[in-house]
């Protein structure tokens, strides 16, 4: 399972896009989807993977879809660092400090006494104690500066994808209403016992062309959170992600934009 787990997360750092459990299975036929599950489950416990759930329009079922964290992100920057100031440390080497030692008496010159030789080594000794405790202090300081950032940029993240999750429940709801006056404008025309007016289909398009407006809006929202997280995607491959029909929102393929 180890072994797993390592595959699975240089998989996904290596193409860096959202994916579900359905993308991973083809790429790891010899495991079973219950094992790849379990690995999944753990990484985002680990916070290595961030989450949401959305509703597939296909069976009206929920479907998990997971990306790289930006903790983990920053985890190895900071294991890059790491082993660039290990890797310094080594090719710089290390300079021993000049040793204090009894210079012979000659004529003209002078000799320190064992007392002035121990009071030059209490002296230094007690100079580098101070210094390891000043840096071991300001140490102690960064630390607790990068954890209260850590944390702050934990909480944003929280945020947001709870914004993202909103967005999402949002386009949902809109995207059934839009499907629901579609199908009763559609029973309106095809229905010969009911008799409707020009002002009233009228009314229903007007409805079903804003609904149709935001729709897009929404649609345009979640294309730019995901450009700024990074995700390389095109709005077209966004909208077939969601399995939403070109004609139903309005867009133009050849365009790449909405009409």
């Amino acid at each position: 399972m180890a072994e797993l787990k390592k595959r699975i997360l240089n998989y996904v750092l290596t193409n860096n896009q959202p994916f579900s459990i359905f993308d991973l299975q083809p790429k790891f036929t010899q495991h079973t989807k219950k094992e790849i599950n379990q690995i999944i489950v753990s990484l985002v416990s680990e916070k290595k993977l961030s989450t949401y759930t959305t509703e597939s329009t296909q069976n009206n079922s929920s479907i998990s879809i997971y990306w790289i964290s930006d903790q983990e992100i920053r985890n190895g920057e900071r294991k890059v660092q790491r082993l660039k100031k290990q890797t310094k440390s080594l090719t710089t080497g290390y300079i021993s400090p000049p040793i204090l030692c009894t210079k012979r008496k000659r004529k003209g010159s002078f000799m320190l006494t064992k007392d002035q030789q121990q009071e030059t080594e209490t002296k230094k000794e007690n100079s580098t104690e101070n210094e390891n405790e000043n840096e071991n202090k300001n140490k102690n300081q960064k630390d607790e500066k990068e954890d209260e950032k850590e944390d702050e940029e934990e909480e944003e993240e929280e945020e947001e994808i709870e914004s993202q999750k909103d967005r999402l429940r949002k386009f949902n709801h809109l995207k059934r209403e839009l499907r629901e006056l579609q199908r009763e404008l559609k029973d309106i025309k095809t229905n010969k016992q009911m008799k409707i007016n020009e002002e009233d289909e009228q009314n229903l398009e007007d409805k079903c062309e804003k609904w149709k407006e935001v729709t897009q809006e929404v649609l345009y929202d979640l294309f730019k959170i995901w450009k700024q997280m990074n995700i390389k995607i095109t709005l077209e491959k966004m909208i077939n992600y969601f399995g939403i029909p070109h004609d139903l929102v309005g867009f133009d393929k050849n365009e790449e934009d909405f009409l």
